[in-house]
């Protein structure tokens, strides 16, 4: 009995030891470099602070490009898609030009309009990996109808891939 009851001592102390470990992992699921939370996306349009649900997916092979968005469901959506050549960390512009090479999209949706036009701006990679993507941006974007323009700053991003 009382080798039994000292077994359960020391495999009591040993589980709660082993579940205090921390794991030295750094996948980039675990390490934030944004300072938001897995799923999801910040930002500040027009002086207004939003945040929004984030995912995406990451296209292999011939496309190999990142596609990525935060959401409010239903109306709102900053839609963000890599170029096949940004495959690491880095600063890129946002232009309205005609993309080559390293290039990124854009598009911001409301109720009221698609924003697609970029007038300024430029996005920051800051963890790049076959199932996350995170970062920070800033755009001045104009919509595509109205004409109206909308600022986006203080971008934020940590988007799962799939």
């Amino acid at each position: 009995m009382k080798s039994t009851i000292a077994f359960a001592s020391v495999a009591l102390l040993s589980l709660s030891l082993l579940s205090s470990c921390k794991s030295n992992s750094t996948s980039a699921s675990d390490t934030n470099s944004t300072g938001v939370a897995s799923g999801v996306m910040t930002a500040t349009i027009n002086n207004a602070p939003w945040v929004g649900q984030a995912g995406g997916y990451r296209h292999a092979g011939v496309l190999n490009n990142a596609q990525f968005e935060g959401f409010i469901i239903p109306t709102d959506q900053i839609a963000i898609s890599l170029s096949p050549d940004i495959n690491s960390v880095g600063s890129f512009p946002l232009t309205d030009a005609t993309p080559s090479g390293n290039f990124v999209w854009i598009h911001y949706l409301n109720a009221k309009e698609t924003y697609g036009r970029v007038l300024s701006g430029s996005i920051t990679i800051t963890a790049l990996t076959a199932t996350n993507v995170q970062g920070t941006f800033d755009v001045m974007i104009k919509s595509d109808g109205r004409g109206d323009t909308a600022r986006i700053t203080n971008g934020k991003f940590n988007a799962p891939l799939s």
